[in-house]
């Protein structure tokens, strides 16, 4: 990139920083033809959150503008801010180390023990400043949320021996397969790896055998065809078999909130309505 990068001019601080959002946001613009001529000299900075960021996303970009996405963690209900990636394990998929004063556990199941450096499990956050005292007039959720000062995010994670964090799926959005747990993102990382593919989302639907199966639905790269027994191969070389989604639908784009996050709602009705007889 451009040496001249590392100087900032006077009065170009609203031109050094893109807080993009949700990795959505980002996707838009990778798709825009004009993005290879745009000046983007000045950039500098470019956080991101709100949603899960794909590898792919994140390799693109840094590829199209020479800066990686730092990636934050947080809610409303802590801070909110919880960790945010320095850039040195951005494309790695980390969401950083904790902010300062802020401790995060990851936990094993339903309880507030912390699992060994590495192991997957949900992240419990505490921080000495103020944390949401309880969901309005919803005290079984608040007790379920904030236990021993821990409040339990709901999200699914791991720590690495530097003290990085890494959010593997939401809690609800994980699939039971077989008494097997599935995590979406896993399976949407391998489909967008595929060089058709622009965008993946993996929800799970009931199944009377396996009690859950993993649908995906997916939007093509402008310009490229789809050949779904091709994507059904790819998945086949990278998942174990009970990870594989069962079908696939293909989407002109993916439904989003009005907040920029992936309607799941949304999706499963479409599902519901495509199976219908």
């Amino acid at each position: 990139m451009d040496p001249g990068r590392n100087s900032v001019p006077p009065g170009s601080l609203s031109r050094n920083i893109f807080s993009g959002g949700p990795a959505a946001i980002y996707s838009g613009l990778l798709a825009a033809p004009n993005l290879s001529s745009a000046d983007l000299r000045q950039l500098r900075v470019c956080p991101g959150g709100g949603s899960p960021f794909p590898a792919s996303v994140l390799h693109q970009w840094k590829d199209a503008t020479g800066l990686e996405v730092r990636e934050a963690y947080g809610m409303t209900e802590v801070a909110p801010i919880t960790s945010q990636v320095p850039g040195k394990k951005a494309l790695a998929g980390s969401v950083g180390r904790p902010a300062p004063q802020i401790e995060v556990r990851i936990a094993a199941d339903g309880s507030q023990d912390p699992q060994p450096i590495g192991v997957v499990g949900e992240i419990l956050v505490r921080c000495p400043q103020r944390m949401f005292l309880g969901y309005h007039r919803r005290p079984d959720d608040t007790a379920t949320a904030l236990t021993g000062g821990w409040l339990r995010t709901g999200d699914i994670g791991r720590l690495d021996t530097e003290g990085y964090l890494y959010i593997v799926d939401r809690a609800k959005d994980m699939i039971l397969v077989g008494g097997f747990n599935v995590f979406p993102r896993e399976i949407d990382e391998v489909i967008v790896s595929h060089p058709h593919v622009a965008h993946s989302v993996t929800i799970g639907v009931p199944d009377q055998r396996k009690g859950e199966q993993p649908i995906s639905f997916i939007v093509p790269v402008t310009g490229k065809s789809l050949d779904l027994e091709n994507i059904h191969r790819h998945c086949a070389e990278h998942l174990a078999r009970y990870k594989r989604p069962t079908r696939i639908i293909v989407l002109d784009e993916i439904p989003y909130t009005p907040a920029r996050k992936v309607d799941r709602m949304a999706l499963r009705s479409l599902f519901v309505h495509q199976s219908k007889p």
